[in-house]
């Protein structure tokens, strides 16, 4: 049994409480102009801390600030202790609460020493062990394949002016920050799975190859019941509106294997011109709607 079961938080209670509190630091790390990478380390530290600790003796938003402080300074991008302070509660309060807050010495200094506090809470929670792969390397890679070139060029040839095939996969990828697929599977595994399901929910065949016999997703030692498995878990926890997380963009499917109608992934994540195709070459933007 989880902590935080153990602690009597149903799972659609943690599911909402997670979501809130990468909502934040999604939007404060917008604010503060934070790379991508650093963002979703500070997701993935989130969810790690999360797994030993309950949400109802750990005050999420202060463990949120502290995970974004230190996924800026982890990807060497640090941003100071004010402004991430700063952000926070703009997001969390609003500018007219918040901004009375911040004009008062005493209020930041008090803030500044617990988020310090908090920050050497989590580094000793995770035994300083703050390594983080992250999937963005894979998906770019295996989107340069000559089995999957082939597949975006012919998606954007039949559907001009619509989504490209590369942004539904970033869109995928961007929303499965919200699970802690990091805990269960590798980074690269969750790419793959991502492309996975976007080829299923086009009705695209998935076992393509660039030499003909090997699946494009093989490569990293991905086996198909993987793919079944994350995906299922991307279409069941995000887009499943009876789930109790609080579901973005209604009713996907009932059933895992049901692909999900295609405008379901073009609703969430980047936004970009119609018609556009070079998601998958830029993503310095990946984070930019993650709670969209």
């Amino acid at each position: 049994m989880s902590v935080n079961r153990k602690h009597g938080v149903s799972p659609a209670l943690e599911n909402r409480m997670k979501r809130s509190a990468i909502d934040l630091i999604a939007h404060a790390g917008k604010a503060l102009n934070m790379d991508h990478v650093a963002m979703g380390t500070a997701v993935v530290i989130f969810h790690r801390y999360y797994a030993t600790h309950s949400f109802l003796l750990n005050d999420k938003f202060l463990i949120a600030m502290a995970c974004l402080y230190l996924g800026g300074k982890l990807e060497d991008t640090p941003k100071s202790a004010r402004d991430v302070i700063t952000a926070c509660c703009m997001r969390r309060y609003g500018p007219e609460v918040a901004g009375l807050s911040l004009r008062n010495h005493d209020f930041l200094t008090a803030a500044r020493e617990r988020l310090f506090l908090a920050e050497r809470a989590v580094l000793y929670a995770l035994r300083f062990d703050v390594a983080i792969e992250h999937p963005f390397g894979t998906m770019l890679a295996a989107l340069r394949r000559p089995a999957l070139t082939r597949v975006w060029q012919e998606w954007g040839q039949a559907h001009p002016g619509s989504v490209s095939f590369q942004q539904m996969c970033i869109n995928l990828l961007n929303d499965s920050y919200k699970l802690p697929l990091c805990l269960m599977f590798p980074a690269c595994h969750v790419a793959l799975a991502c492309i996975w399901t976007v080829m299923k929910v086009l009705r695209i065949p998935t076992r393509l190859s660039d030499d003909g016999v090997t699946p494009w997703w093989q490569e990293h030692g991905m086996q198909h019941e993987d793919l079944k498995e994350i995906s299922c878990m991307l279409l069941e926890r995000l887009y499943h509106a009876d789930d109790g997380a609080g579901g973005t963009v209604g009713p996907v499917s009932a059933a895992c294997p049901t692909p999900t109608p295609p405008k379901q992934l073009r609703a969430v994540g980047v936004k970009r011109k119609a018609g556009e195709t070079g998601g998958a070459e830029e993503y310095n933007d990946l984070f930019d709607e993650l709670l969209a």
